[in-house]
């Protein structure tokens, strides 16, 4: 049980981030998103992505509903006490100075039990509204000199994704997420791929809990 709650933590740094655009150099060989799981209104999908020259790496998706208003959407997202009320693992997160309204950095730090060590990261944000009724909240890892790697914690870097935000003609907000890093896990598949996806369902259903609060 301990062995097990201890990659749950590992796995859950590259799950959890507030999170989202698709690299804007997709690789050319890349697989149709296949639903891998679904409970409780929320489906779970991936895909492999299979660079030319490196590894391949996982893209993972969620699509669910959520009562909720646009701004509670966006508070849930870039308020420090709301996004650590859903985001897993997470020791810290930092709404750091300068931002806007439509973009934002944040520091954050997951805490992680021995002996694996914490992880952190700066992530850019960038909202828009392309429609009527249509949100999007992209993001990707970023470095800024005033926040540089710390020694003992790993720098997860190569992090991107999106949030989407479609209106319903019920007043609810059907919620599609993206995220996935470059980096390659140590973690067999056959180990990796049910945490992978239990830390996706819990993250989705306790940002659609927050988000629908308020």
């Amino acid at each position: 049980m301990i062995y097990r709650n201890w990659m749950a933590s590992l796995v859950v740094a590259c799950l959890v981030l507030p999170s989202f655009f698709i690299t804007k150099r997709s690789p050319p060989e890349t697989e149709p998103f296949k639903l891998v799981v679904e409970k409780e209104g929320i489906r779970a999908f991936e895909r492999w992505h299979a660079p030319p020259n490196g590894r391949p790496y996982r893209e993972l998706k969620a699509v669910f509903r959520v009562q909720a208003k646009e701004s509670a959407l966006l508070a849930a997202l870039r308020e420090e006490q709301k996004a650590m009320l859903w985001m897993q693992n997470v020791a810290q997160f930092q709404v750091l100075p300068g931002g806007q309204n439509s973009h934002w950095r944040a520091y954050i730090r997951y805490g992680l039990p021995w002996p694996a060590r914490d992880h952190d990261c700066v992530v850019s944000y960038q909202w828009a509204r392309p429609a009527e009724g249509r949100a999007v909240a992209t993001f990707q890892s970023a470095r800024l000199s005033t926040h540089p790697p710390q020694e003992g914690v790993h720098r997860i870097q190569g992090l991107s994704g999106r949030w989407e935000f479609l209106a319903q003609a019920d007043g609810r907000y059907e919620v599609a997420y993206y995220i996935m890093t470059t980096e390659a896990s140590p973690i067999p598949r056959f180990v990796l791929d049910p945490i992978v996806r239990s830390n996706l369902l819990k993250t989705m259903a306790a940002f659609r809990q927050v988000a629908g609060s308020f």
